[in-house]
């Protein structure tokens, strides 16, 4: 992983190495993943309840529902395997 790094005063710009790879895949789970899936939640929800009261085919319902339950689950693992926030 690198980062996008710029000289004060210059449009140039430089890449660098990021010191630490779980540093930088922490940083991308809490800044892409959590927040997709957080997002996701009711939007979820919403289109479960439309297939639900819409009499969808079983299996549709049934796949929804697990797509619900993988994401809950992904919410709720999430602090448990992240290590806390700077200044936390």
């Amino acid at each position: 992983m690198i980062l996008s790094v710029k000289a004060p005063g210059s449009r140039r710009e430089n890449w660098k190495p990021t010191p630490s790879l779980a540093a930088s895949l922490v940083a991308l789970l809490r800044s892409q993943v959590l927040p997709a899936l957080e997002q996701a939640t009711p939007a979820l929800k919403r289109v479960l309840q439309e297939a639900q009261q819409n009499g969808m085919a079983p299996d549709v319902t049934e796949r929804l529902e697990r797509l619900n339950r993988w994401n809950s689950r992904a919410l709720e693992l999430f602090p448990l395997l992240l290590p806390p926030p700077p200044g936390a």
